[in-house]
């Protein structure tokens, strides 16, 4: 592997400043940590690896699922009018990689009765006695309304996300820099693809505080971190935060596509600075401290945030990213399902991580350099 450090100045109209390229690193081959042209000057250090080297997740003291189409959180379809519904078995740890696995099952009893038993949790979770009119009552509220359990089944789109549930990060007086990057590959590209990296608030006395609420607000006011999203062709990469009100975003292309590997990662710098990258690249850079709708400097970016990672089918990003002038137009379900269904990958499509790597700076070691 061959290592170059350079030092640059690059310009980004939006932030009004020069800003300095942060130290490059890879982490480009398994159980390496960081890797710098001097690791005693510039003083990366690995605090938290997954390397997907075995044969089932680690949900014991690391990942969780986040499992059906998100009206346990009280909206429908991820906020995002996604399509497909999130199970267990479309995940999994093989051939050294996490795979995220999205497909089309036609007609699908699974589906039907995965639908019907988040049902049956939210309902006894709810207190309701099962045998009475008041059970009974609540299962047809949660499965019938609006045909949702019989739509999620003649939909029959299935696929998989997952999250850090007792893994928070953020940078720190004692550590002021934190990198957080995942090495990445789309089995195919697809119309109505839409696969993430990216991060929301979490909570050291719950683990993972959810989509649905947090120290601003209900998701996304809390503020949201994306590292790497893409969709349909997966030509290019988007990396943005939100807050609720306001997006700062900005894409670049992919060469070769995302089909392809990729080391997707964010910098981030305690004195308010978040930093995109891929492959080590520097590729865009906004603060965190100001501008936010909170009016608390720094908020919502003053808080530990989890990674997760999911493969979206369908919904408002897929959609916007069209080409052709069809930009905005809805794909349908039927493209969707013909897209997951065609020739090219009858199975379905993967979405593989081959590690997620978080790596810390020391304060004093950063003002060497």
């Amino acid at each position: 592997m061959l290592l170059l450090c350079l030092t640059l100045t690059l310009y980004n109209p939006g932030l009004a400043l020069a800003m300095p390229m942060g130290m490059a690193y890879s982490i480009d081959s398994k159980h390496h940590g960081p890797v710098s042209c001097d690791d005693d000057i510039h003083g990366w250090h690995l605090i938290w690896n997954d390397e997907f080297d075995g044969t089932q997740l680690d949900t014991s003291s690391t990942w969780a699922y986040e499992l059906y189409d998100s009206w346990q959180y009280g909206f429908g379809q991820w906020g995002n009018d996604e399509k497909q519904f999130y199970t267990q078995e479309n995940v999994r740890v093989e051939d050294g990689v996490l795979r995220i696995l999205a497909m089309y099952e036609p007609n699908s009893t699974r589906l039907l009765d995965l639908c019907w038993q988040e049902c049956f949790e939210r309902c006894i979770k709810a207190d309701k006695v099962e045998g009475t009119a008041d059970f009974q009552g609540c299962m047809d509220g949660c499965g019938n309304t609006g045909g949702r359990c019989a739509n999620v089944q003649s939909t029959g789109i299935s696929s998989g996300r997952i999250y850090a549930k007792y893994r928070g990060f953020q940078p720190s007086f004692r550590h002021p820099v934190i990198r957080i990057e995942a090495k990445i590959r789309m089995s195919h590209a697809g119309l109505g693809l839409w696969p993430a990296f990216w991060m929301l608030p979490w909570h050291d006395q719950v683990g993972s505080v959810g989509p649905g609420e947090g120290r601003y607000g209900r998701w996304p006011a809390s503020g949201e971190i994306d590292v790497f999203e893409s969709a349909n062709n997966v030509s290019f990469v988007h990396g943005s935060l939100h807050d609720g009100r306001q997006v700062v975003t900005h894409a670049t292309r992919l060469h070769p596509p995302a089909t392809s590997y990729h080391v997707y990662g964010i910098e981030w710098h305690r004195i308010g600075m978040m930093r995109w990258y891929v492959d080590g690249q520097y590729y865009y850079g906004t603060n965190t401290t100001d501008r936010w709708w909170t009016n608390v400097r720094g908020a919502p970016f003053d808080q530990p945030f989890y990674p997760i990672f999911n493969l979206a089918v369908g919904g408002n990003y897929p959609d916007m990213m069209q080409e052709d002038g069809q930009q905005g137009s809805s794909i349908s379900i039927e493209q969707l399902q013909a897209m997951l269904q065609s020739h090219h990958h009858p199975k379905g499509v993967t979405m593989d991580i081959d590690y997620i790597r978080v790596a810390q700076q020391q304060q004093q070691q950063q003002q060497q350099q």
